[in-house]
């Protein structure tokens, strides 16, 4: 019995430090903040983990250029799904207004937590490359009427 207590304390103290890290992780938010000190990719920056491995979508396009475009459209986000690098960016706009529809403004979510607001036509530009605050995977970028963007990292 005097074995598995040492254990059993060992055994806690692990889960106690996943369940820090996780909520580091989750209150970090990624996204746009950047500090006035470096963003190395060294071992101590936090990586917003993915929802999924492979994405929910059937299609699910390469991405060329520095920027992905995400344009919220009247129904859905387009792409609805997009795969891309490390090295390239997220860029969002508010075409609520297309095809005849009367735009409106949109709440959107990317990154756990990280909520903003886009007029109509406005736009929002994340400065920072995605893998410098994504880790490898499936990220959603939702939408509040309910409909979301899965972004593929690789």
């Amino acid at each position: 019995m005097s074995r598995r207590l040492p254990l059993a304390s060992l055994l806690a103290a692990g889960v106690v430090v996943v369940i820090a890290v996780v909520a580091t992780i989750l209150s970090s938010g990624g996204g746009d903040r950047q500090s006035s000190s470096s963003t190395s990719a060294g071992p101590s920056r936090r990586l917003a983990p993915a929802t999924s491995t492979y994405p929910a979508a059937g299609v699910c396009g390469r991405t060329t250029g520095a920027v992905l475009v995400v344009r919220i459209e009247p129904d859905a986000p387009d792409p609805r799904c997009a795969s891309v690098d490390a090295d390239q960016r997220l860029r969002v706009v508010n075409n609520t207004g297309d095809f005849g529809q009367p735009p409106h403004t949109v709440t959107v979510t990317w990154v756990p937590g990280q909520r903003f607001t886009l007029r109509p036509g406005e736009a929002r530009t994340f400065q920072r490359q995605f893998g410098t605050y994504l880790a490898r995977g499936v990220h959603d970028l939702s939408v509040q009427s309910g409909y979301r963007a899965e972004i593929w990292l690789h």
